[in-house]
């Protein structure tokens, strides 16, 4: 016989004790499980499920975590982008009103060496317009009988290579007049390396060449 006060049902794997009242009346409720239904358990599989629940959610802390992360990066890579582009806009500028101001001939053309702007020191020193000239090869209005066909074919090497390179060259304005460039040209590239152009700058010798005879 069990002691006085051992609970009911002692030695079952389930039991609860609760009070609930009845008709004014305070009543004790005793469940527990049965020997039947404690035989059917299955042990096993909430370890199992226990296991895999962990692991499912450091997989998704993981992908959490990785996300934010990423989304982290990807805006700082963003902040980088932004600040580098308004770096080059902010360079292009500057470059475009020392382009725009200098005495020099300054040109700028496309893989296939057609103009594609020039400055006013151009026009200044050809007498050409940029209207004039826009999408013509330099080299189809601006050479003439006296220039050096060796300068030409330095010109051409380098244009067809993509490479920059340094001439001296006689070249013939629009009314006709000769005059003596020295031609600095550099090949303009894009994010990804590709030749996208060349500028060149010239500047006009003529008066050193002439004192030199």
């Amino acid at each position: 016989d069990p002691e006085p006060d051992a609970p009911p049902f002692g030695g079952r794997l389930f039991n609860r004790t609760t009070s609930i009242g009845i008709g004014g009346r305070q009543w004790t409720l005793v469940m527990t499980s049965r020997p039947k239904f404690e035989d059917r358990i299955d042990w096993q599989s909430p370890i199992y499920y226990g296991i895999g629940g962990g692991v499912l959610s450091l997989m998704l802390s993981g992908l959490v975590l990785g996300l934010g992360q990423s989304r982290s990066r990807a805006l700082n890579l963003a902040r980088e982008m932004t600040g580098n582009l308004r770096a080059r806009e902010a360079e292009s500028r500057r470059l475009a009103m020392v382009a725009s101001r200098t005495n020099n001939a300054v040109v700028i053309s496309d893989a296939e060496g057609r103009i594609e702007w020039v400055n006013e020191g151009f026009t200044r020193i050809t007498g050409y317009t940029f209207d004039e000239v826009k999408g013509r090869k330099p080299g189809s209005f601006l050479q003439g009988p006296n220039t050096d066909p060796a300068a030409v074919a330095v010109m051409r090497e380098g244009l067809a290579r993509g490479e920059g390179f340094n001439v001296e060259i006689l070249n013939y304005g629009k009314s006709g007049q000769s005059y003596w460039l020295e031609i600095e040209v550099r090949p303009l590239l894009d994010a990804s390396g590709k030749l996208t152009g060349f500028m060149a700058i010239e500047s006009d010798i003529t008066d050193r060449k002439l004192a030199a005879e």
